[in-house]
């Protein structure tokens, strides 16, 4: 049996804990926490789901959890992380990215980021029952998961506050069959713009459109330089780069 303390929305202990499943009372608020693994190539650490969660089954995520009765985001931030994925952190290691007030859930939510370079180690972890693999990868990868609808959507907050920036060159298949490249630094955006006829002249009337092949670079002049030299490709080059 889980219990969590009740705090104040300026986040004061009250003295009253609530057992997991109970709803929150009003105006009170329970500490929940999201901790970012990131190694020094720049790839997040990744687990998915089990198939038997109620909530988001067989999604990817980084580490989340509620703080138990009795502990601090700290502490609890580090259990969960060693809970999930078998590593052991310090609480010195977390840095504390931010907190935001999560009204109609009642949630005190800390968002913490973390280096660290060693390995996962699955088989230590003590929630085998929550967790049924790992990943290193990359924000291009992450996309693609969110993409192929199997990233947490309550974590979409990534691609702006944790891994901002990223510029892409890409191509879509329209329709009618024929092909679309572009360039842009919000994959997710730009293909919900061309779905929606706000994306380009030539694909307003060649809707809907599906991603079929990225590729991210560090700049702007770098995604817009591949576009062009995609766009030279004949319509057999490109399906080659498509696979």
């Amino acid at each position: 049996m889980e219990v969590f303390d009740l705090y104040t929305r300026d986040r004061k202990l009250t003295g009253n804990t609530l057992i997991r499943g109970e709803e929150i009372p009003e105006g009170f608020y329970h500490l929940v926490i999201s901790v970012w693994i990131k190694n020094k190539k720049g790839k997040y650490l990744l687990s998915k789901r089990t198939p038997n969660k109620k909530n988001y089954p067989n999604m990817w995520e980084c580490t989340n959890g509620n703080i138990q009765a009795g502990e601090t985001s700290l502490e609890g931030a580090v259990r969960e992380v060693r809970e999930e994925t078998g590593i052991e952190l310090q609480e010195s290691d977390l840095k504390l990215v931010k907190t935001e007030i999560l009204e109609e859930l009642h949630y005190i939510y800390d968002i913490y980021e973390v280096e660290y370079n060693g390995r996962a180690r699955l088989a230590k972890a003590l929630t085998p029952e929550e967790v049924t693999e790992v990943k290193w990868l990359t924000k291009a990868q992450i996309e693609n998961l969110h993409l192929k609808h199997l990233f947490r959507d309550d974590l979409l907050y990534f691609f702006s506050m944790i891994q901002p920036g990223g510029n892409y060159t890409y191509m879509v298949e329209c329709k009618d069959g024929s092909y679309y490249t572009g360039w842009t630094n919000d994959l997710t955006k730009r293909l919900e713009a061309h779905n929606s006829g706000n994306g380009a002249k030539y694909t307003k009337n060649r809707r809907p459109v599906k991603l079929v092949h990225y590729e991210e670079f560090d700049t702007k002049i770098e995604a817009m330089q591949r576009e062009y030299a995609i766009k030279q490709l004949s319509r057999k080059e490109k399906e080659a780069l498509i696979g």
